[in-house]
């Protein structure tokens, strides 16, 4: 009996370390298991589960992090934050490679997750602010390229009435762009 309970101790407190480990990758692989993991566990409070916000968060912190150090991995980065979470949550990851490379405004998945951020209400919120303040610093990189111009002055005629607005309320808020 002693024996079996010592056992089943040892498994939780692998699984609580396993769940503890889930936010410390360093890799793109690693940035997968944790935007798709499950039932992870704080560990602070092993017995309090993450709300599956708190887990993306952390996961999306740690890779950007992680893309800061290596920009390379930013392409890799988005596919898996548009496979594992809303699109829309890899903004930042957009912003730091446009930043960095500002022909990556014209990269079909950049576009993809501007339009998905502009597809919310201008106030709707996020940890850090709302996903329309941080697309708008996007927009205003990209609007240099004139083949991305192009194609976004096309969205204010979008059949999305947040996508249509919000590109409306952009170029209002700047007339100086043509």
């Amino acid at each position: 009996m002693a024996t079996k309970r010592f056992l089943i101790l040892a498994l939780v407190g692998l699984v609580g370390a396993a769940n503890a480990n889930v936010f410390e990758f360093k890799d793109a692989a690693g940035f997968e298991r944790c935007l798709s993991a499950k039932d992870v566990t704080d560990a602070a409070k092993p017995k309090r589960r993450l709300a599956p916000g708190e887990v993306a968060t952390r996961c999306l912190e740690q890779g950007l992090r992680l893309a800061r150090e290596d920009r390379a991995q930013i392409p890799e980065f988005v596919g898996i934050v548009q496979r594992n979470s809303a699109p829309e949550n890899a903004l930042d990851l957009v912003a730091l490679e446009v930043e960095a490379k500002p022909p990556a405004c014209n990269e079909t998945a950049n576009y993809e997750v501007l339009l998905a951020a502009l597809a919310r209400p201008r106030d709707f919120p996020t940890p850090t602010g709302s996903y329309y303040r941080k697309a708008e610093g996007v927009l205003r990189r990209c609007v240099k390229d004139a083949e991305f111009l192009g194609d976004i002055k096309e969205e204010r005629e979008s059949s999305n009435k947040f996508v249509r607005e919000n590109v409306q309320f952009f170029f209002k808020s700047n007339p100086a762009i043509r």
